[in-house]
C-alpha cells in the first residue's frame, strides 16, 4: 500500500478497549486472597452466561481473572447455581429456536437436531451397523428396464384388494 493512503479501520478503536469492570461486582475475601462475587455481581454473572459470555469475557466483566472466576464458582454455591441455570435457559432457548427453524423447513437445522439428539450419522446407522447398499451390476438398457420392472412388482402388495407400489407390511 503507498505510504500516501492510510488504511481506514471498519471496526471501531471502542472495540479495542478493555471490558470496564463491574463496579461492585467482587470483593476482596477476609483472607486478602481470593475474590467473592457479590449479589450484584452474581446477577451480572447470570445475565452475562445466559447472553453466551464466555468464562474468560465473564471475568473480565468483573475484573478478575478466569481462574479466580472459577475458583469462586467453587466456592460459592449461589454463584455456581446462577451461572447453571443461566447456561440452561440459553441452552433451552437455542434447543427451541432450532426447533422452530426445523419445523419451518430449514434443514440444516432438522439435520443438526437428528444427530445431537437422535444419534443420526453422516454414515452408517445410528446403532453403529454399515449401512447395506446393493447396486446392481452394468446393463443395458433393455435389461435395466426388466430390472426396474421386477423392483416394480416386488414392491406391488395386494392388502385387503387394493394395489398399492408403496410397499406394505402384510400381517
Amino acid at each position: 500500500m503507498p505510504a500516501s493512503k492510510k488504511s481506514k479501520s471498519k471496526v471501531p478503536m471502542a472495540a479495542f478497549k478493555a471490558v470496564e469492570p463491574l463496579k461492585g461486582a467482587v470483593e476482596k475475601a477476609a483472607d486478602g486472597n481470593t475474590w467473592v462475587v457479590t449479589e450484584r455481581g452474581i446477577g451480572a454473572v447470570a445475565a452475562a452466561a445466559q447472553c453466551d459470555y464466555s468464562r474468560n469475557g465473564i471475568a473480565a466483566l468483573l475484573g478478575i481473572t478466569r481462574d479466580a472466576l472459577s475458583r469462586a464458582i467453587d466456592r460459592q454455591p449461589e454463584l455456581a447455581a446462577a451461572v447453571t441455570q443461566a447456561e440452561a435457559a440459553l441452552e433451552a432457548e437455542l434447543v427451541s429456536t432450532l426447533v422452530q427453524q426445523a419445523r419451518g423447513g430449514y434443514a440444516p437445522a432438522a439435520m443438526f437436531l437428528l444427530k445431537t439428539k437422535f444419534g443420526y450419522r453422516e454414515t452408517g446407522n445410528a446403532d453403529g451397523a454399515a449401512p447395506s447398499i446393493n447396486i446392481p451390476p452394468p446393463m443395458s438398457a433393455a435389461e435395466l428396464a426388466e430390472f426396474l420392472e421386477r423392483q416394480r412388482d416386488r414392491a406391488a402388495i395386494t392388502v385387503d384388494g387394493n394395489d398399492s407400489t408403496t410397499p406394505k407390511t402384510v400381517r
